[in-house]
This record gives structure tokens, sequence and C-alpha cells, in this order.
């Protein structure tokens, strides 16, 4: 079990092709020893908590809530445990929170996929990591074949407790993964060797040449849902490549619109992402038109509606949110103080790499335009103080330093900033003038802030 935020897809269960999906009432009842958290959550593959309990006094659970045949998630605290669970199913779950990974076991209905489910977890953390792409393309073929055929007889050493159709598309998946992985080839090679021009030959297999972007009975698979993703995101690259002023996310749902005719697969792959979507995109009516197109989910529909709401406060033309920050000075820096220049702010941490890597263009845009009238702010949002003051230092970074660690301020959250590094310009009146803008990196950028200068 990994002890990890909870990820965009939450890993569901595969059900028989044969088989419809039932809903209906279950019972989930546990112990949790050494608890670290007073209470247990059930989440379903949007993330959305669809079960709540508090622990009673002497750290019991019970509960009976309705479900439908799938994979979840377990959560307590920051311990995050996979199920498979369906209708009419009684089932006991207990573990020590001080080693949860060794301790989880289930009983009742349900009892053996469920071990088997905590069990292959440990035995992934053997399988996984960046070795493999570091190969060249015929050793990494055939090591991926090789740990394919390790999860076969891994699921065979358990064929005789576990339900048929569970060890159907239990075999799916890894078929699924296989592709997965070399649908990630190219990339992952690139980073891990620092070979950014390195591209697969035409010999190379094409993990998409055969796959269905429209059974809905597959929509019940995570790696499928990541093979689509995969895809996604590949197609969408190569079309900024060719055009570096596309939208990304109107390329992304313009992507989905064109391949994938099935409205469920199309929620599953766009809602856990709604948020970026929303954010980088200078097109915010069309994107939320197209993503409230998506789905006829009511609850889904209305959270899409409060984030479109939110992000339209934040959006190019918006004034912007009134901050208050002291710098490395301990000078009182606002929004009032700012006016009257233009603004780029730069959102990062010490411990977040492409943030760092970010750093050199930063101090040569900073340094081009020195003479103009704009104010650099960078704005540390995570890491320790003392982390942050011995980069600065180090790195000899100029303009407004501040620290504000994530929970000390609402800047974040007015914003909505989730992940960095962000860059926002503000317009000399203090209104927004990109809640989104390019990296110091992006060469377009200095002709950009020299144009608003103007």
């Amino acid at each position: 079990m990994k002890k990890m935020i909870l990820p965009i897809f939450i890993i569901m269960s595969i059900v028989s092709c044969k088989e419809q999906i039932s809903h209906g009432p279950m019972i989930l009842a546990g112990k949790i020893k050494n608890p670290n958290w007073d209470s247990i959550s059930i989440c379903d593959p949007l993330n959305r908590v669809i079960l709540s309990k508090k622990l009673s006094k002497n750290n019991t659970f019970v509960d009976t809530f309705s479900i439908s045949r799938g994979n979840y998630y377990l959560c307590h605290g920051i311990q995050i445990f996979s199920m498979f669970l369906k209708p009419s199913y009684n089932l006991y779950v207990e573990f020590n929170d001080k080693s949860p990974d060794e301790t989880i076991n289930f009983k009742g209905d349900g009892a053996n996929e469920n071990n088997f489910l905590a069990k292959k977890q440990l035995f992934e953390k053997k399988l996984t990591g960046l070795n493999n792409f570091y190969l060249n393309k015929d050793k990494f073929l055939k090591y991926n074949d090789s740990l394919y055929n390790i999860r076969v007889n891994y699921l065979k050493s358990y064929k005789n407790t576990l339900e048929k159709d569970f060890i159907a598309w239990e075999l799916k998946n890894y078929e699924f993964e296989k592709l997965l992985e070399i649908s990630r080839f190219e990339n992952m090679h690139q980073l891990v060797t620092n070979k950014k021009d390195f591209i697969v030959s035409g010999q190379f297999p094409d993990p998409y040449i055969s796959l269905d972007f429209n059974n809905d009975q597959l929509a019940m698979s995570p790696i499928y849902l990541k093979l689509i993703d995969n895809y996604i995101g590949r197609e969408v690259k190569a079309k900024i490549n060719k055009n570096d002023s596309l939208d990304w996310s109107l390329g992304v749902l313009n992507i989905i619109e064109n391949k994938i005719k099935s409205l469920k697969i199309k929620e599953l792959v766009c809602y856990p992402h709604v948020e970026e979507l929303l954010i980088y995109t200078k097109e915010l009516d069309t994107v939320y038109k197209k993503l409230s197109s998506f789905t006829k989910d009511e609850g889904l529909l209305h959270e899409l509606k409060v984030k479109y709401e939110s992000m339209k406060n934040i959006h190019r033309g918006s004034i912007s949110p009134d901050f208050s920050f002291y710098d490395i000075n301990n000078s009182l820096v606002t929004l009032n103080s700012l006016k009257g220049k233009l603004v780029y702010i730069d959102v990062w941490a010490p411990s977040c790499s492409p943030c760092m890597a970010e750093i050199p263009s930063l101090i040569q845009v900073e340094k081009d335009l020195e003479k103009k009238n704009i104010q650099f702010v960078s704005i540390c949002m995570n890491d320790t103080k003392e982390s942050w003051l011995k980069t600065v230092k180090e790195k000899k970074l100029k303009g407004i330093q501040i620290y504000a660690k994530r929970d000390s301020c609402s800047f974040y959250k007015d914003f909505s900033i989730n992940a960095i590094p962000r860059f926002i310009i503000l317009a000399k009146n203090g209104f927004i003038f990109d809640p989104n803008a390019m990296r110091p990196s992006n060469p377009k950028l200095k002709e950009e802030l020299l144009h608003l200068l103007q």
C-alpha cells in the first residue's frame, strides 16, 4: 500500500463482458489498531467520497451502503487501500496503522479477492521502477514481456481461490499494463537518459493500433483508461508541436470528442481533469460547454459549474483577488503596492524539479527586462523556510522573494493553484492578464511581456 494523494484514476474492478454492472447494498465493518485518524472513507473512481464513517471508541466501524460492483479506495488518513466491492458483500477489514502493508486482512464475502489485491500491491513494489526505461528498445520489449509473464504466473498461483471473472479481467489488465509501458517508453527514455531527441522507430509496436476507444465494458479497467489518457496526451502534444498557439484544453477536448463516442468513457477520461482543463485555457466558456456535454451526471455537472464560476473570477480581464505578503526583507507586498507595474508571478518550491529547471531562464528574462516597468515576484509555496532561504541565496534570486506556506494564505486557493510551477501575469491596473502564463523557458514569453509593456 502506497502512502499517496489520491491518483487521477482510482483502480476500478473489471467485470465480465457478459455481466451487467449491478447496484445494491453491502455491509462493511472493521477495526483499526493504533489509528492515526478518527475516521475511514470509501472513494469511488472519480475521487468522490461515497461513505465516511467515524471510528467508535474501540476503533471499530460498521455501515451499510449502496455500491456498484467495482474497485474503490478505503482511505484512513494518509493510508490508502485498493478494494474490490460489490452488492450483497458482508466484508470485514482490519489492520494496524503502524504497519498497514503487512497487517491488512479481509474476512467475509470477497475476502479472497481483497486479500489478493493487498498482496499484489506489495508484490508490485518489486516490479515497478524506472530502470526498464534506460534499456534500448529491443531489451525494453523483452523485459516488458517478462514482467507480463511474472504477473500472469503470480495470478495463476491464486487461481483456486479467486472468482473466474476476477481472474479473467486481471489478465486483461496485465495485457493493458504491457501496452501502457510501451506507450510510455519514448517519453520516459528521453527523460531518464536525457536524450531529448530520442524517437522510437517505425518498427516499434503501436499500443493503440487495436485499442477500442468506445467499449463501455473496458471502462472498468484503470489501465485501459490510462492508455486512452496517454493517447490523448500524445496526440495533443503532436498538434501543439505543429501549432504552438493551439489552446491545450480545447486540443484535449477536441481529440476526445472526435475519438470517443461513449459518454461513459468521456466522463471517466475528462472529469478527473476538470480543474486543469478550466485553468489551462484562454477559451473558458467554450471549454465549459464542451465539458458539460461529456456527462449527464447531475453531481458532476454541479461540481463543474462551481469550478467554472470560480475560474471566471480569475480569468483574463478579471480583477485580481487581493493579497498581502511579507517578503524576504520583511516589507509588505500587496496587490495595491504592485499597481502601476506589469507583474510576473512565479509560484515555486526548491523541492520542485520543474520549478528549479525554470530558474536560469527566469534569471535571464529578469536581466533582459531589468530596466523596464515590470516587477518579478517569486512565491515559495512548499518546503521549509530554511530551504527557501538557502536556495534564494545560492541561486542569487532577484525580484520580490516571498515565503508563504500553502495553508497560511488564501492566495493559492483564490488562483486555484494545485500544482507548481505556476506563472501569472497581472496588468498594470491590477487586472489579470493571464492566470496561467508562459514559463520563462518559453522563448515567446519575453516577446509577450515586451508587448504588454508598450
